[in-house]
């Protein structure tokens, strides 16, 4: 079966309701997902190495963004 470890910072949404959501429905098609909840610190320092098989985050901006230029193929 596939097993896919979970990076979480402790006390977020991927933590509390994401992951223990995607590893239920996962679970359902023999998936097993591993949540791997972290202090903040490791979790950062974690990311930095890219020491995870998958993470969740967000990007938050002030203001209007143009998504084009940051989505579109053409500017990769």
């Amino acid at each position: 079966a596939l097993r896919i470890g979970f990076l979480c910072a402790s006390g977020t949404p991927p933590a509390t309701v994401i992951g223990p959501y995607w590893k239920q429905s996962l679970g359902a098609i023999g998936v097993e997902l591993v949540l791997d909840v972290v202090d903040r610190t490791t979790y950062d320092s974690r990311v930095e190495q890219r020491d995870f098989d998958a993470i969740c985050q967000d990007w938050r901006t002030h203001g209007e963004v143009d998504g084009y230029p940051v989505w579109h193929s053409r500017y990769a």
